[in-house]
């Protein structure tokens, strides 16, 4: 006597959405530093000393200025410059007809670039990252009790990537379940010095650009026990 499982043969297919994130090729936005601080709006992008600039050939990407606490606490760490963004998951559910029975996972993903700078030889283990923080709890709760809100996340996904100067990164993806309670995404964007520090310190040229989420939809495989 024994159990045995039955998989269907003609499993169904994953399907993969783009989810919208505001200015995340950043084309339209202002040439100069982003909001400072920690904006509860979603879809505006804000954070520590972070710019928008304008190469040759027209495109816009994000500049990593230097690292800072984006609370302003002067006790606090400053060891990464990063930029945030809210996305709204109650509506993306309403926006794609959400099966509810299906697996959601969403992914995060950009390109990084590091230019040679005067730094180099001073912080020769500075890294970029992309994450994705998921909360059952409103934007404004978050930037009131941040960091110690990440305590109460109920999915994460990042992904790091150290760079040589004067490589790029390619596109680099950061993934996170989507649980049926989550109804905030916080995006993040990041570069650091890869020590822990209080003090400000200018990152010299590091870069962000062609910034996605999308969303992959996976049906439950059909199941069948015999004996």
């Amino acid at each position: 006597m024994g159990v045995g499982v039955v998989w269907a043969v003609a499993s169904p297919k994953a399907l993969v959405s783009s989810v919208r994130i505001a200015d995340g090729h950043f084309d339209s936005l202002p040439l100069g530093p982003i909001k400072r601080g920690f904006s509860s709006q979603f879809g505006e992008w804000s954070g520590d000393p972070v710019e928008v600039i304008e190469e040759a050939d027209g495109n816009r990407r994000l500049r990593f200025i230097e690292t800072g606490n984006v609370k302003g606490n002067p006790q606090g760490g400053a060891s990464a410059s990063n930029a945030f963004q809210f996305i709204d998951l109650t509506a993306l559910r309403h926006q794609q007809a959400i099966d509810p029975n299906a697996q959601q996972t969403l992914e995060l993903s950009a390109h990084f670039e590091r230019m040679p700078s005067s730094i180099d030889d001073k912080f020769p283990k500075m890294r970029a990252d992309c994450r994705i923080y998921l909360f059952d709890i409103t934007p404004e709760a978050i930037v009131e009790g941040w960091p110690h809100v990440l305590s109460e996340v109920v999915g994460i996904g990042q992904k790091a990537v150290r760079l040589e100067p004067g490589e790029a990164s390619g596109k680099i993806v950061a993934s996170s379940l989507l649980k049926p309670e989550a109804t905030v995404a916080l995006i993040t964007l990041g570069a650091g010095v890869g020590m822990q520090t209080n003090t400000p310190i200018e990152l010299g040229n590091y870069y962000a650009d062609d910034v996605e989420l999308t969303l992959t939809s996976t049906p439950q495989l059909p199941v069948r026990f015999v004996k």
